[in-house]
């Protein structure tokens, strides 16, 4: 009786051991699918380069992003050069227009926002 729950033993591991063996094909197939790694390299550890496709089209994915963030930052450059020249625009009609009257906090808060400029 122990010989034979010993056989099923080892009969019931050496299946496990083929599911694992599948599963882990299964793992290798799918890491070379996904990290751009050749199924004869998965064996032998070894990463492939990359062809020149790729390479251009990272190249353009890299490009189009700097030129998104360059967009907005010219964007916000934009805005703040308006607002800076509306400033300088009201600064002097404030000082030219001499009926206009201006107290000294007013004209204060006006050179606090200039030299911060």
């Amino acid at each position: 009786m122990k010989v034979y729950s010993q056989q099923l033993l080892q009969m019931h591991l050496l299946l496990e051991i083929n599911e694992l063996q599948v599963q882990i094909q299964q793992i290798k197939e799918l890491m070379a699918s996904k990290c751009h790694i050749k199924k004869e390299s998965v064996q032998k550890r070894r990463i492939t380069r990359w062809t020149e496709e790729e390479d251009q089209l990272l190249i353009d994915q890299m490009h189009a992003a700097g030129t998104q963030n360059y967009k907005q930052i010219q964007i916000v450059t934009k805005s703040a050069s308006q607002v800076y020249f509306r400033l300088r625009y009201l600064k002097n009609v404030f000082l030219q227009n001499k009926e206009l009257y201006l107290n000294k906090t007013d004209l204060g808060k006006l050179k606090d926002i200039f030299s911060e400029q």
